[in-house]
C-alpha cells in the first residue's frame, strides 16, 4: 500500500490542527491561572483605607464625631 500525495497532505493538516488545538488549550489555561491569582494586597488595602477615610469624613461633616474623635480615628486608619 502506497501513500499518495494527497494522503500526506491530509495527515500533515491533521497534525497541524491538533497542534493548534493543543496551543489554544495551553494558552487558555495560562490565562485562567493568571486571572485566578488574587490581586496585590497593597492596592486593595489602600482602597479600604480610602473608603474608611471617606466614611469618617462623612461622619465628621454630619456632626456625628467630634474633631478629637475624627483625628484619633483618622490616625488609627492611617496606621493600619
Amino acid at each position: 500500500m502506497q501513500i499518495q500525495g494527497w494522503h500526506i497532505l491530509v495527515l500533515i493538516a491533521l497534525v497541524m490542527i491538533a497542534a493548534v488545538i493543543v496551543a489554544v488549550v495551553l494558552i487558555v489555561k495560562a490565562v485562567s491561572k493568571r486571572s485566578d491569582r488574587p490581586a496585590a494586597a497593597a492596592p486593595r488595602q489602600l482602597a479600604g483605607k480610602e473608603q474608611r477615610l471617606a466614611e469618617l469624613d462623612d461622619l465628621r461633616t454630619r456632626g456625628q464625631v467630634s474633631d478629637a474623635e475624627y483625628e484619633a480615628a483618622r490616625a488609627d486608619i492611617l496606621r493600619s
